[in-house]
């Protein structure tokens, strides 16, 4: 869980969200041609008589949601499929769907995925997106000049049309509210008796060490296993090498340091990390854990030096 820490692959939702591209060579009228034909044999093939809208984006309603509309500054949990329009699908955020589709990458957390709207570059989803309303499904096609243009994106190709189907499942005004109310929740549910420190973090003891505590800079070495706060798992050192850090040097959020300040070795203990001691409101800039997501985790403390 170090800080900051680099994946190999970014999930296609972190490029359509955040703009992240490679140039292709110069635009050509062919290519343009050529998605225009696609782009109408699609419509035909599929009887969709929708209208475009002034953009050109065609937006599908697949079910109407009955939940409140997005607007700009909110943050939204969404869950996806993207294919190009001949029907290869180049991301999702199912994991089952990844696997039958060559696309799986362990790196990836798969499941419902939060985001500001805000940070959503590409318009065809931005407006697509605004057109809907919380517990909806849509069908967004949007024709490359509402996407990447002559651009190629991972493995979509310049002038791609994109289909994006989508479930709106949640809309998220204030997302530091929002997350308070799944802490509390969480810790309803769970009977958890202790109090947070004044900084959040939930400490709980599950076993207690002997020793002493860490010292401020000392070196400890930790198993551990993180999940999101719904109960998806996005990381463990378990069978594999511990993780060994030393402590005031930010290779870890300042949440679980704090947490481990606390234990001895030969100690277990849970934590609950709010998002302001852990990743904060942008997350992980390779897209891994999301803007204000709490994090528990389950640690041992195996030696501290």
């Amino acid at each position: 869980m170090k800080f900051g820490k680099n994946f190999a692959v970014l999930p296609l939702i972190v490029v359509l969200l955040t703009g992240v591209v490679s140039c292709s060579d110069d635009d050509s009228q062919k290519y343009i041609d050529r998605e225009q034909r696609l782009l109408e044999q699609y419509l035909i093939d599929n009887n969709i008589t929708e209208e475009p809208t002034e953009s050109g984006l065609y937006f599908i309603e697949m079910e109407e949601g009955d939940g409140a509309s997005p607007s700009m500054g909110f943050f939204l949990i969404i869950e996806y499929r993207v294919r190009l329009i001949t029907g290869k699908v180049v991301e999702t955020t199912n994991e089952q769907e990844a696997k039958e589709n060559d696309l799986y990458n362990p790196d990836i957390v798969y499941g419902p995925y939060k985001f500001s709207i805000n940070n959503t570059p590409v318009e065809g989803v931005k407006e697509g997106l605004l057109m809907m309303r919380e517990g909806g499904r849509a069908r967004l096609i949007i024709p490359s000049h509402l996407a990447y243009g002559g651009r190629t994106v991972g493995n979509i190709p310049k002038y791609s049309t994109l289909i994006f189907d989508i479930k709106l499942i949640e809309v998220i005004p204030d997302p530091e509210v929002h997350e308070r109310q799944l802490i509390n929740r969480y810790v309803e549910d769970n009977n958890i008796n202790e109090e947070p420190n004044d900084f959040g973090l939930y400490y709980i003891e599950l076993e207690e060490g002997t020793g002493e505590h860490p010292r401020p800079h000392s070196n400890v070495v930790v198993h551990y296993t993180g999940w999101f706060i719904d109960g998806r798992q996005y990381n463990t050192t378990k069978g594999k090498q511990p993780f060994e850090f030393a402590l005031g040097q930010q290779s870890a959020t300042p949440g679980f340091e704090q947490g481990i300040k606390k234990m001895k070795p030969g100690g277990k203990a849970k934590f609950i990390v709010p998002s302001s001691i852990g990743y904060g409101p942008t997350g992980t800039h390779d897209g891994r854990i999301p803007p204000y997501m709490t994090l528990i985790y389950e640690v041992e403390l195996l030696e501290t030096y």
